[in-house]
Order: C-alpha cells, then sequence, then structure tokens
C-alpha cells in the first residue's frame, strides 16, 4: 500500500510539472493568507465565487498553499491512490491511516481526493472531472482541507450561523443540517442584525 506521504509528494510534483497557464487568487482567512493555484479556468468559476469576498491582492508571503485540479487540465491524469482495503467512512476519513504529517479526506464514490501536508502547510484538491463536482462542494469551497489548515492554529470551524448587533455583541448558532440556522440568521438580519454567516463559521 502506498504511503500518503510518497503520494502526496508524487501528486504534488506531477501538478507543479504542469505546464498550462496558470490562476492564482489570494484569500485571507482569520487573519493568515491562503494561496489558491489552479490551471482551469473552469474549476476557478466553480469554487471561487463562495470565496470572492475574501480576496486579497496577490501574496508570495502566503501561509499555506492550495493546489486545485481536474484530469482534464492535466497533462496525464493524477496517480490513482492505492488504499489497499482501507475503509474510510461516510465523512471521508479513514482511521487506520496515519494522519499525523499528511492529512486526507476520501469519498471513493465522489472520483475528488483532498490532500493536506500540516508540515508544508500545502494543501491539493483533486476530482476526475469538473462536471463531477457535487453541489455542495462549491457553497464552501475546500471546507475539508481548511479544516486540515486550521489544526494547528487558535482558529476553528465550525458549522453555524453568526450575526452582530450594533453594539458589537456577536451570536453564533452552531446545529445539524436542516435545524434553521439561515432561517434564523436570515430573520435576524431582516430585523437589523449584521450578517455574518449560516453556514460555515471560522
Amino acid at each position: 500500500m502506498i504511503e500518503l506521504k510518497e503520494y502526496f509528494l508524487q501528486s504534488l510534483c506531477h501538478i507543479q510539472g504542469n505546464k498550462s497557464e496558470v490562476f492564482t487568487d489570494c484569500i485571507t482567512l482569520g487573519g493568515r493568507i491562503a494561496r489558491l493555484t489552479t490551471y482551469s479556468n473552469n474549476l476557478r468559476d466553480v469554487f471561487f465565487p463562495s470565496l470572492m469576498h475574501l480576496k486579497i491582492q496577490d501574496s508570495e508571503q502566503a501561509d499555506m498553499q492550495l493546489y486545485y485540479v481536474s484530469d482534464q487540465d492535466l497533462e496525464y491524469p493524477l496517480l490513482a491512490p492505492n488504499w489497499g482495503n482501507v475503509e474510510f467512512n461516510a465523512q471521508g476519513y479513514a482511521a487506520e491511516l496515519d494522519q499525523e504529517d499528511i492529512g486526507v479526506y476520501f469519498q471513493p464514490w465522489l472520483r475528488q481526493i483532498f490532500l493536506y501536508s500540516y508540515t508544508d502547510k500545502i494543501g491539493i484538491y483533486w476530482v476526475k472531472d469538473v462536471e463531477e463536482i457535487p453541489w455542495w462542494e462549491p457553497t464552501f469551497s475546500f471546507r475539508a482541507i481548511f479544516h486540515m489548515w486550521t489544526r494547528d492554529t487558535y482558529l476553528q470551524l465550525m458549522h453555524a450561523g453568526a450575526i452582530a448587533s450594533n453594539d458589537r455583541k456577536a451570536f453564533l448558532f452552531p446545529a445539524q443540517s436542516g435545524s434553521g440556522k439561515s432561517t434564523t440568521t436570515c430573520t435576524l438580519f431582516e430585523e437589523g442584525y449584521h450578517y455574518l454567516g449560516d453556514d460555515y463559521i471560522l
């Protein structure tokens, strides 16, 4: 069975060696800078709208680098992972894999992979085909990688809604899907509160 570190490095070398046109954006999350790179304007059109409000000027001094690719935009397909008989749960996590250095989130039935190097602070998102991206992924693009990135910081991503009042108090509503976070947040927004988010909050 291929080691996660080896697979990550092979994938990274493959991606960085691509000769196609490069599209790069920088965003800020919690005072930290993430640099997002793709070779596909199609992928960028799918994933970047949910992050557009976080965009800043391009910066070489990023705290994290993220590459997002599809096989359509690489000179030849990314090497398929050889996980052996490893079982991933419904969330895409496999407890039997050592993920201390390289984190992985993988749902085989979706043909997409999230990889993250905790040491190098480099993330990789791969999908077989742009047309196969699940509808929910672009609602908060690369959330699995951002979860892994913030593991070693004081920041934490939460599935929640949040609003703020004029007297600078904020209210957080963590809850399961379908419990009314968005309804509560939007209702309070209509009543004069400031909207901070209704799905994932940093």
